[in-house]
């Protein structure tokens, strides 16, 4: 698990919410078929996330120790049920940039990634209706990418950009 969430990140970024998530695919595999209007993100929820995150838990560990809850059992459980009630009030991945515990933490370490997706401006067209941005799972700003040509730290390295792009600008390499 450790690996999963520190060293990996520090080497690519969010690339394990991408590939190995039991929760992502989940949301795949399942929501992405349902075709529905569903609620967005608040802005000022975007915000307070880590503080909220974080805070979150906080009690739970707090609840643990104190209470020998365990938490291992329940966590998974718990984790499980929410994810999938998610999963049906808002967008799929939004799960996984917005509200995952465990995907925070792992951004917190990808913020120093070696490797990433980087985006070269001499071969993008600047398209206007965007393959990247439409074929992306996480909800990219690929407006601010194409100001930094990289993807930001909250990126889980799909793949579904550089697959997509006419141009062949999108690629992986190192971003730092």
């Amino acid at each position: 698990m450790d690996f999963f969430l520190t060293l990996l990140p520090v080497i690519m970024g969010r690339v394990a919410c991408g590939w190995f998530c039991p929760y992502a695919a989940l949301h795949d595999i399942f929501f992405t078929k349902l075709k529905y209007r569903r609620l967005k993100w608040s802005n000022k929820l975007k915000v307070v996330r880590f503080p909220l995150l974080f805070t979150l838990l906080g009690v739970v560990a707090t609840i643990e120790i104190f209470w020998e809850w365990d938490f291992f059992i329940w966590y998974c459980r718990i984790y499980f049920i929410l994810a999938i009630v998610w999963g049906f009030i808002f967008k799929p991945r939004d799960w996984c940039r917005y509200v995952c515990i465990l995907g925070a933490y792992a951004q917190i370490f990808s913020r120093i990634r070696i490797l990433g997706i980087k985006v070269d401006k001499d071969l993008c067209l600047r398209c206007k209706q965007c393959k990247c941005d439409e074929n992306c799972l996480i909800n990219v700003d690929w407006e601010m990418v194409k100001k930094t040509w990289m993807t930001p730290d909250y990126c889980v390295i799909c793949l579904n950009c550089i697959n997509s792009c006419r141009s062949g600008a999108v690629y992986a390499w190192r971003v730092h």
